[in-house]
């Protein structure tokens, strides 16, 4: 990116120093969305993109996609407009949210201005209140029981909500705040044998 409007504002930019902060008016075309890539890459550090109207932010999205890959983009949204957008309305959303931005890897996150007021948990809360089970490895059956009732699962004959874990037998049914449907574990002894998603109807 050689343009004129780009350098001066590389320049700009490369010469802040920690805790400054950087203001640009009238800045137009796909200049916003090349300054956040050279940011991202400078910084190793995600780059969040806040429009002040959720049809800007769905246009930012599509140009960065363009730009610098789908891979690299993550759009969050309060309701389902753009195809590929990340809803967040409902307390399971902002875990799955936490969760992208924890666990993957967008080097740029694009959102309007009221999803940002959203409040969503401490990253701690997901580190502590997370459990991997992998299939044929050894986790201990009675380990995941007590884990779910720690975190307030309610225990039900058969699952049909977030928040609900049922046992039979070796068999486990867990649905929980992340994912749109619940999870059948099998377990022989302490190791795990079957994992897989189910519909609940």
């Amino acid at each position: 990116m050689q343009a004129e409007p780009f350098l001066q504002c590389e320049e700009m930019v490369s010469s802040l120093k920690e805790g400054e902060q950087l203001f640009l008016e009238n800045v137009a075309g796909s200049l916003p969305l090349c300054i956040a890539q050279y940011l991202a890459e400078k910084s190793g550090k995600k780059i969040f993109l806040i429009a002040g109207e959720s049809i800007r932010a769905e246009r930012f999205y599509d140009d960065c996609c363009l730009l610098f890959g789908k891979e690299n983009v993550l759009l969050i949204a309060d309701h389902l407009h753009h195809r590929n957008a990340m809803v967040v309305n409902d307390e399971g959303s902002k875990v799955e949210l936490l969760y992208q931005l924890i666990e993957t890897q967008p080097k740029i996150v694009i959102a309007h201005a009221a999803v940002i007021a959203k409040k969503i948990p401490h990253p701690k809360v997901l580190q502590n209140q997370s459990l991997e089970i992998l299939l044929n490895k050894e986790i201990g059956f009675q380990t995941v029981i007590e884990a779910l009732e720690k975190w307030e699962f309610e225990k039900v004959d058969f699952v049909s909500t977030q928040g609900q874990y049922s046992v039979r037998g070796g068999i486990l049914d867990v649905f929980s705040h992340v994912g749109a449907h619940p999870v059948r574990i099998e377990f022989f002894g302490d190791a795990v044998t079957s994992l897989r998603e189910f519909d609940t109807r």
